[in-house]
Order: C-alpha cells, then structure tokens, then sequence
C-alpha cells in the first residue's frame, strides 16, 4: 500500500518530465504551439470579425494550441481531435452568449448556415465524394433558408476561399448524381459542421 510520503514524492513526476521534454526543445514546441493556434484561428474565426473577438480567440487558439501539445506527443491516448472539440464546444457557447449583435455579418451567416446544416442530417450523402463525407443542398434552399434570408455571396465565397465548397470550374455550384438523376447542388464538405 502506498503511503502519504511515497505518494507526495511521486506526485507530478510525469508532468515534471513532460516540461523538461518540452524545455530541451523550446523552440520546436513553441513553434509547434504557433501552427497549432493559427490551425484553429483559420478554422474557426473569420478575417471580419469584430476586434473582442479576435482578441479573446487567441486566448482560445492558446488553449487549443497547449491542448494538442500531449496529443501530437504521443504522451495521452487522446483521440486526435480531443483538444479540437472541447475548445470548439466551449468556444461555440461564449461566441453564442454574446449574441449575433456582436459578430459580423459574415460571422452571423455562418452561425445560421452551419446550424441549419447540422439540423438536416438528410443532406449528409453517405458515400464519401472526393474522399470526404459531404453535405448537399440546392441552391434554393441555401439561398432561403441556410443563410437564413440574407444574402448568400458572401457565405459561398467564405467556403470556396477555405476549401469548403466543391464546386464546377467556374462556378459555386457543381454537377452531381442524386438518385440517378444529375443535378446542380452546393457541395460543402462536411468537416465544416465543427466550426
């Protein structure tokens, strides 16, 4: 059995031994850490967001950031993208607590869009397109009801300029078979739903 004195002799040797780790190779682990924070700021914050926002995200990409460190070490069993979904999770609800007034317009459309997505699980097409899972909508239904009214442009070219959206050379929409049927739908890519 263990005692109080072996117990408080041993407490903390492993996160001892992670910081030395990490201290023999500061600058790798620290440029680590940068990737990691702009990884997350691209991912989950828009170039027009308001200047609180953009402030308080990187205190959110730090987080992320420190997150991963364990992970992309090998030194947890975590899945890959632990760290990713509990600071999304968290992150979601103070961007949600602040309420659409705070945000800018693009960042309130991509709310709109991004939770009418999820409520149509239907639009998820169950066999991978280009090697990832996708969601289809026609271009109607996006443009009235995704976006929630207001104008889709700005969505569309948000997607397409972070690789969200398949689309036909020239064109925001692409050609594809539904049902045997070709139809001209928008394409995003499914790994935009975790924001």
């Amino acid at each position: 059995m263990l005692t109080i004195n072996a117990l408080t002799r041993a407490y903390g040797t492993p996160i001892r031994a992670f910081i030395e780790a990490l201290m023999m190779h500061f600058d790798v682990y620290l440029k680590i850490v940068q990737d990691h924070m702009k990884v997350f700021l691209d991912r989950h914050v828009s170039k027009t967001t308001t200047p609180t926002v953009r402030h308080v995200a990187n205190g959110f990409a730090l987080k992320y950031a420190v997150g991963q460190l364990p992970i992309a070490r090998e030194i947890t069993d975590w899945p890959e993208d632990e760290a990713e979904r509990s600071i999304v999770f968290v992150w979601e609800l103070w961007i949600r607590s602040l309420g659409r007034g705070a945000m800018s317009s693009l960042d309130a459309s991509m709310m709109k869009c991004r939770d009418y997505l999820k409520a149509h699980p239907e639009l998820l097409r169950a066999e991978p397109l280009n090697g990832e899972k996708v969601l289809t909508i026609p271009r109607l239904e996006f443009e009235q009801h995704a976006t929630g009214g207001v104008s889709s442009m700005p969505v569309l070219h948000w997607l397409k300029a972070n690789n969200f959206l398949l689309h036909d050379e020239g064109r925001l929409t692409k050609n594809i078979q539904v049902e045997g049927e070709t139809v001209n739908r928008y394409v995003i890519l499914a790994p935009f739903l975790k924001g």
